[in-house]
């Protein structure tokens, strides 16, 4: 699944966004920041103009009829109303009363001066002045509220309660803004009981983070501003003006203009965003574009090898990306320059490869074949150059018909040098080793005449034996080379002995030969140093320990799978691990001519068994040969083991070779029965009918052997065969 990846210009567009947004949203708190500071400022501004305004009015105007005499005037008026109100034990407020109506016949009822039944007439002087000012008063107070803004502006004073040490909380309206002249009417105090409640300064007043000269408290989420009026001759407190306002109301403006702000913010955002991403395209990403199509067809030339001259590629730009444009150039045509003469080292190299595989071949013909069999010996070789050519080899030839040379060898160095030095070592060794009786002077020449002109100072670990079959002994000289292992009789010993130097090293050095037995069926494995050196990707040697337990798992197999066993180890071992040296091995067997095998199992699978220990044993006869032999072992031990009645049935097989001849011996401890006993050449007795003596197979291993006999004796069946090879 191909990768999702983000272009250039989404990603410039996508960042121009993301600092926009950034930037605009700051932009956006900062200035609603100072809008809510600037509207509450200006709002808390308004609010002590008024104040000041108000204060102004009543303490300085002598013009006003609402001066601060007249102000004394109506709180008098006001207190001594509020005082017989108290005095007569009337407590209530307006919210006592379920109606306005209800509340007004209430007063009108308790307080008759108060409320005349005629409107002007009766009404002393007293109170017609203080209607007047009452009214003036209001007036005021409806233009303060107008001219802040605010919600309502009223005059009130604190009730003391007739003592000086405390004031009472109670808090006594004079005029409320509130009221209009239609509300008014002709009576000011309709609304003068609804206005008195309550002030606890302790639980409800709290300072606004608005600022100024006056004081002020929050109470019912409403903020309310006030100052002092004070008689000017005793200096006493007559009144406070309040002011109250919603804080709040003062952000209804800034949250519109907040709302054009972010419009206009976003807009303007875009714009910028969308002019960045075109001039980020047509002065960037379009040569960047350029440059990668331009790459990618390169490498598609490359990999279609079809890359001529290139052309240059052409940028509109006078900047790093002209620069990059140059380099891109450059690398195209030291590419193209490049490949050339890879090309032509190439074609050079493939010549010489073939050459060296044309040499590894000529080397491999060189050697004697893998594998070897006769009646004396059979022997199994692997060799594997760690290059093309190596300098490992190995031999094997009869002196005469009693005596079998075999020698492994090893090449100081690798490749080439240690490939010419190698074949030239293998020549002088053999014609050396056929011209002396003796080894030890055979390889004393060898080494002088590898001295001579040894200018690259090469030279040859080696292991050389002759094995005498008649004899059954084996004579050796180990010229530096590593020490063999013989398996013989179910165990492995390391072949110790003399170290000689190695060959082609110093001139006349003697060398000494050595003598061991070497009987019918030991073996032995030899091996060049690159076998138990190999190393894996731990740095590990492979070692001899390995090799030991490879030959003691194996040691009854045959000598091909011993080999292709303790390849396949190392294999294991060393995994990826380039070699770095030559692997030679060989193992080698003295063929016995006699073959013994016991069996006591009553089963087919004894069949399997001898056809493959008869194999292993003389693998050297003739395919054609132990083809015959494997049909007469089937047929026979098939009918022992078909017929026979005893369950205790115990086999014996003795093969031996002499003269020419193979002779099998099959015993058995079962029933007196000759198999050959009045059997017919011709086994059909007519066209369709087997004849009953001997039957088919019997008749088989009659026509495959040229002799055939039958004996009972000492209570055991005896077959014995001779065939000739």
């Amino acid at each position: 699944m191909k990768k999702f990846r983000f272009p250039i210009l989404l990603k410039v567009i996508l960042a121009g966004l993301l600092v926009s947004f950034v930037a605009s949203v700051t932009a956006i708190i900062v200035s609603y920041n100072n809008q809510v500071k600037s509207s509450k400022r200006a709002l808390a501004s308004n609010i002590d103009h008024a104040l000041d305004d108000v204060t102004y009015y009543y303490e300085l105007d002598e013009s006003s009829d609402a001066t601060l005499e007249g102000l004394e005037t109506v709180k008098a008026h006001i207190k001594e109303r509020y005082e017989t109100r108290k005095s007569k034990g009337i407590e209530m407020q307006l919210e006592d009363f379920e109606t306005f109506e209800e509340f007004e016949s209430y007063y009108k009822n308790a307080d008759n001066w108060v409320f005349p039944r005629e409107h002007e007439i009766g009404l002393s002087y007293d109170m017609l002045d203080f209607r007047y000012k009452y009214k003036d008063l209001l007036g005021s107070l409806l233009d303060a509220k107008l001219s802040s803004g605010s919600i309502a502006a009223y005059v009130a004073y604190l009730d003391n309660n007739g003592t000086e040490d405390e004031i009472d909380d109670t808090l006594v309206f004079i005029a409320d803004s509130r009221m209009d002249k239609r509300q008014l009417g002709d009576d000011p105090f309709y609304h003068l009981p609804g206005s008195c409640y309550t002030l606890q300064s302790s639980d409800q007043v709290v300072e606004s983070p608005i600022k100024s000269r006056y004081s002020q408290f929050n109470i019912y989420g409403k903020t309310t501003r006030y100052c002092s009026i004070s008689s000017k001759d005793t200096n006493e407190e007559i009144a406070r003006i309040f002011i109250e306002f919603d804080e709040n109301a003062a952000l209804v403006e800034v949250n519109q203009f907040l709302r054009i702000e972010i419009l206009v913010l976003a807009l303007t955002s875009g714009a910028i965003v969308l002019i960045y991403a075109l001039l980020s395209y047509f002065m960037f990403v379009r040569n960047v574009n350029k440059l990668s199509n331009a790459s990618t067809e390169i490498s598609q030339k490359l990999a279609d090898k079809t890359l001529t001259n290139p052309l240059p590629i052409k940028v509109r730009s006078h900047d790093e990306m002209a620069n990059l444009a140059h380099s891109m150039n450059a690398l195209q045509q030291a590419v193209y320059d490049y490949i050339n003469i890879i090309e032509k080292e190439t074609s050079e190299r493939e010549k010489i490869n073939a050459e060296l595989e044309v040499a590894s071949r000529i080397q491999l013909e060189a050697l004697p074949s893998f594998d070897y069999n006769d009646k004396n010996i059979s022997l199994r070789a692997y060799i594997k150059a760690a290059k093309e050519v190596g300098g490992d080899f190995y031999d094997y030839f009869y002196l005469d018909e009693s005596r079998f040379a075999i020698l492994i060898a090893d090449v100081s160095g690798k490749g080439v040098p240690a490939s010419l030095f190698m074949m030239k070592s293998k020549a002088i060794l053999k014609s050396d080793i056929l011209s002396f009786d003796n080894l030890e002077e055979a390889i004393y020449s060898s080494n002088n005449r590898l001295v001579l002109n040894n200018k690259e100072n090469l030279f040859v670990t080696a292991f050389i034996g002759i094995i005498n079959i008649k004899k059954k002994e084996m004579t050796f000289v180990n010229a530096g080379h590593e020490k063999p292992y013989i398996l013989s009789n179910g165990k492995i010993t390391k072949l110790e002995g003399i170290s000689n130097f190695v060959i082609g090293e110093v001139e006349n050095f003697k060398y000494k030969q050595e003598t061991i037995k070497f009987n019918d069926g030991d073996k032995i494995f030899m091996f060049t140093d690159g076998l138990n050196e190999s190393i894996n990707n731990n740095n590990e040697e492979f070692g001899y320990q390995r090799i030991t337990a490879n030959l003691e798992k194996n040691i009854d197999k045959p000598l091909g799978k011993t080999i292709e066993s303790i390849n396949e180890d190392l294999s294991l071992f060393v995994g990826n691990k380039d070699a770095f040296d030559d692997v030679t091995i060989i193992a080698l067997s003295l063929n016995s001519p006699t073959l013994t095998l016991e069996y006591k199992d009553k089963d087919y699978s004894i069949i399997t068994k001898v056809v493959d220990e008869f194999e292993n044993r003389f693998s050297y006869l003739p395919t054609k040969t132990k083809s015959e032999v494997g049909i007469i072992i089937d047929e026979l031990v098939n009918n022992l083991v078909s017929y026979e009645k005893k369950e205790d049935l115990a086999i014996k097989f003795e093969f031996s070779i002499k003269n020419d001849k193979l002779t099998i011996k099959i015993i058995s401890n079962g029933d007196n029965y000759n198999p050959f006993a009045n059997h017919k050449r011709s086994y059909l007795t007519s066209e369709n009918q087997v004849d009953k003596i001997g039957g088919f197979g019997v008749q088989i291993v009659m026509d495959l052997v040229d002799e055939y006999s039958y004996e009972y004796k000492n209570k055991n069946s005896i077959v014995t065969l001779v065939k000739k090879i």
